[in-house]
């Protein structure tokens, strides 16, 4: 290869690792191929390809990024939306809105450990008991702030954060409408007891019952019919299926 062309090859491989070192700080929503993050000077922005941030050419003097419009637009203009860095270290701590606005990617819930906000989705209408941009993990997944991910409860990493342990305590159980079917009617509760067979306490002596582990829910069945063909019910003493 002649000596010109290393030299040029050399030289875009040093700017392309300059140019992705002030990314590294930046967190890409792996769950999307493509995402764009403001800067946090208004300046410019990141465009996140398969996870990774790339870093593109700055805004036109006297003009500033849009996190709606999504492009650079005249500085103080109705479209100028951007909060620079230097400006929201006096305000106070940002709230959801516009640290999506900002920088985009996942968020952990402040106080719910099975919670996080995902500023890629955004609801038309929010749904009952949730947020804008709030997501919540089937029970009784929990999620994972370094992995960002919901995971088995057993992996989640909640710190200070609340970790439920009855279903009925995740938002999306709850009703949300009238002539809706109580939680604790449709799900069980093992809070307190062992892991194994435990009765459905809403539903005694019958058929039913869940599987305990570590004061989860983890299953809700029902008892098969004896070798005769007759309905079992879940005796809530032997925890067990017996025969009338």
């Amino acid at each position: 290869m002649p000596y010109e062309y290393t030299c040029i090859s050399v030289f875009l491989s040093v700017a392309v690792l300059i140019r992705a070192s002030f990314a590294v700080s930046l967190q890409c929503n792996t769950n999307d191929d493509y995402q764009i993050i403001p800067k946090g000077d208004c300046k410019g922005f990141y465009i996140c390809n398969w996870g990774s941030p790339v870093e593109m050419p700055p805004c036109p003097a006297g003009t500033r990024f849009s996190a709606i419009v999504k492009a650079c637009v005249h500085e103080g203009s109705d479209l100028d939306d951007c909060i620079p860095d230097s400006e929201v270290t006096t305000t106070g701590p940002l709230s959801v809105e516009e640290r999506c606005d900002m920088f985009g990617g996942i968020i952990a819930h402040p106080t719910e450990c099975q919670a996080y906000y995902n500023c890629s989705v955004r609801y038309q209408d929010v749904p009952r008991l949730l947020e804008q941009h709030m997501v919540e993990c089937p029970y009784p997944k929990l999620f994972n702030a370094d992995s960002e991910q919901c995971e088995h409860f057993e992996n989640g990493t909640c710190g200070s954060r609340q970790e439920f342990k009855d279903a009925c305590d995740y938002r999306l159980n709850k009703c949300v409408a009238a002539h809706c079917i109580p939680c604790n009617v449709r799900l069980g509760n093992c809070v307190g007891k062992p892991d194994g067979l435990a009765p459905h306490e809403a539903k005694l002596w019958s058929p039913y019952y869940v599987v305990c582990y570590k004061e989860r829910a983890v299953e809700h069945n029902t008892c098969p019919p004896d070798a005769g063909g007759q309905t079992q019910f879940f005796h809530p003493v032997l925890n067990q299926c017996v025969s009338n």
